[in-house]
């Protein structure tokens, strides 16, 4: 008996956005580091040069934004005007 297309064969199984133990307790680790050392890390940001810093913002950023973010090249043009100032996109 073949799948049907959009069905899940394990209706039960794991919940779609459900994260694994493992994932769970290594954010947990890095957290606790982060947070522990929140005043080495702040001091060592501010003795960065300009453009490091915005390197540093950058790698940040990737890990609490949405991994597949729009690129603003592909966007309408009232959508980024939208975003720009900060209301609410249609």
């Amino acid at each position: 008996m073949p799948f049907k297309k959009n069905v899940s064969g394990n209706p039960k199984g794991k919940p779609k956005g459900a994260v694994n133990k493992t994932t769970r307790e290594l954010r947990e680790i890095i957290n606790e580091f982060l947070s522990s050392n929140l005043d080495k890390i702040q001091d060592d940001y501010n003795q960065l040069e300009p453009k490091e810093k915005l390197l540093f913002i950058d790698k940040m950023l990737k890990h609490v934004l949405p991994t597949k973010v729009e690129e603003v090249d592909t966007m309408p043009d009232e959508v980024v005007i939208t975003i720009i100032d900060g209301k609410r996109v249609p």
